[in-house]
């Protein structure tokens, strides 16, 4: 299934550096994408629980207070109304990548990841990652 243009997708976006949300906001409202912030892990949970079909990609930092992604993961993993949830996670650099690899082996709903590190230099490349991430989840659902 082909991703139209941005307009519709909504996004969660979790993070605890007010700099590096304010820039991944800017970056993605440019494309025309709607963004919901979370400071810290629980909240994002709390939202998502609160309103499970209203968004369509969550935007993590690796890193939070409150709760960790990986409890992040085991609260909604399993559970069908996230079926169509595509995680995308923020890395601080590449070295970071690396941890990412073992969590996206493990979780089919995680189908990518960003490091901080170029959005400054490369902001284009947040959008494209959030697109191929919601056609790799959604290619995912058909398939199984």
């Amino acid at each position: 299934e082909e991703i139209e243009p941005e307009m519709d997708c909504r996004i969660l976006l979790v993070d605890d550096d007010q700099r590096s949300a304010e820039r991944v906001v800017a970056t993605l409202s440019a494309g025309r994408f709607h963004v919901d912030c979370a400071r810290r892990g629980d909240e994002a949970v709390a939202a998502l629980l609160q309103s499970p079909d209203a968004y369509d990609v969550l935007l993590i930092d690796l890193l939070l207070p409150g709760m960790s992604l990986y409890e992040i993961l085991e609260t909604i993993s399993g559970r069908e109304r996230f079926d169509r949830l595509a995680i995308v996670v923020l890395v601080q650099n590449n070295d970071a990548m690396a941890a990412i690899q073992d969590i996206v082996s493990l979780n089919d709903m995680v189908v990518g990841a960003v490091t901080k590190n170029s959005l400054a230099a490369a902001p284009h490349v947040l959008a494209r990652s959030i697109r191929e991430a919601l056609r790799a989840r959604r290619g995912a659902l058909v398939r199984s």
